[in-house]
């Protein structure tokens, strides 16, 4: 693997602005025809820097995110095995994605990870730290974007993802594409966290706040 999580160099950021908006393109039509996508909360973004955190419940995430923050971009973390190949490496790479290293992820990335939030004022994190498939009950979040959040004095903004399972003669089935609401939810700010007198309980304090957000967030749409 390259030493560097995020090539940055001019000619890459060339491809990668073109892969990228090719491949949107289709991801939107793919997202309204079978996800029949709804999006709520996209004033939430008008921020100039966050980090970006979601629950993951569909391989597909990555995309509906994209889809949901438009015209913004972001870089998307990913875990470092996802870039063991090649061609599929460098086209997620072009897309956005950059890797973490399974051991000290995040304090080994800092200088670059700076550099990305300050060229695309965001940067998406999957706080559960993998994909767990059509759940939607939210599993315990790690530090990682929350340590960012106080690293860099930048907010979070919490995003939802609902999926809704179809039903067919009057059962649900995964044979067809959930539902998907995205829920956009307005930012966390580390100075909302001054009354604790520690870093780790700030960290623990927005993390436990945000995990919350995303799981209520699912929770009342689950039953509107």
């Amino acid at each position: 693997m390259n030493s560097y999580i995020i090539n940055f160099s001019l000619s890459f950021q060339i491809a990668s602005f073109i892969v990228y908006y090719i491949t949107l393109f289709f991801v939107i039509i793919f997202d309204h025809i079978f996800f029949n996508i709804k999006i709520i909360g996209r004033n939430n973004l008008n921020i100039r820097k966050a980090i970006l955190i979601s629950n993951h419940t569909l391989y597909l995430d990555p995309g509906i995110l994209s889809h949901a923050i438009m015209p913004r971009r972001t870089y998307f973390s990913a875990m470092e095995k996802t870039f063991n190949k090649k061609i599929l490496g460098t086209y997620i790479r072009l897309l956005g994605a950059f890797p973490l290293k399974d051991n000290t992820p995040l304090l080994s990335a800092l200088k670059q990870i700076k550099r990305a939030i300050d060229k695309r004022g965001f940067i998406h994190i999957f706080p559960e730290g993998e994909l767990y498939h059509y759940n939607q009950k939210v599993k315990d979040f790690k530090n990682g974007a929350f340590y960012l959040s106080f690293i860099f004095n930048i907010p979070v903004i919490p995003i939802a993802l609902l999926v809704k399972q179809r039903s067919f003669l009057g059962k649900k089935t995964r044979l067809l594409p959930p539902k998907v609401i995205v829920l956009i939810e307005k930012p966390l700010f580390p100075y909302e966290f001054n009354n604790y007198s520690l870093k780790e309980e700030k960290i623990n304090a927005m993390k436990e706040k945000a995990q919350n957000i995303i799981q209520n967030s699912i929770n009342l749409y689950n039953i509107k």
